[in-house]
């Protein structure tokens, strides 16, 4: 049901690992996401859907090619330190854009920041804050972009008629403006 309302056409596998960490999206031509098998005796079904909806939203846009291409890009160049910069912004942005399509996906960003919090609990064990700070940040700043309401776009929802105006009022001044006044014929001289 969340493939089909992500638009999804291909067929997406799902499996179960016993000792997967986190969920993964993978798969060059059939797609697939790996869930940790611990999770559906750990989580609620909406926390579990919100986190099956970021690996779809990852699914959806392809991001396992890009992975995958930039991976081969990491291993040509490995010794240049932009690469590796590059790399992990390229990946955190993928990230962030999947945390955005799977919140409008189930409808409610509070759950998938619950839910990748609750994931982070079942990966770090007793110590959560520990795993939060090893990765810099990381996953804090995920939660804090999803519980953050993001801006309305009504400026451009007012602006836009105001500028359609403006320019229809242009354009027929400037046509006003290029007609000249044809001058009544001038009577031949005798």
């Amino acid at each position: 049901a969340l493939a089909r309302r992500l638009g999804l056409r291909r067929a997406v596998g799902l499996r179960l690992l016993p000792e997967l960490g986190g969920p993964i999206a993978l798969g060059l031509l059939r797609p697939c996401v790996l869930l940790p098998a611990a999770l559906l005796s750990r989580l609620p079904a909406d926390l579990l859907e919100a986190l099956l909806a970021h690996e779809l939203a990852h699914v959806r846009r392809w991001d396992y090619l890009a992975n995958l291409l930039q991976s081969a890009v990491e291993a040509l160049l490995f010794f240049h330190p932009v690469v590796w910069w590059l790399s992990a912004r390229m990946r955190a942005e993928r990230e962030l854009v999947a945390d955005e399509i799977s919140a409008d996906l189930v409808g409610d960003s509070r759950c998938l920041a619950l839910a990748l919090h609750a994931l982070s609990d079942l990966q770090a064990g007793p110590q959560p804050q520990v795993a939060l700070a090893a990765r810099g940040g990381e996953l804090l700043q995920r939660m804090e972009r999803l519980l953050t309401p993001r801006p309305q776009a009504t400026g451009w929802k007012l602006a836009l008629p105001a500028l359609l105006i403006a320019a229809t009022s242009f354009v027929v001044q400037a046509g006003s403006r290029a007609a000249p006044d044809t001058p009544a014929a001038a009577a031949p001289a005798t």
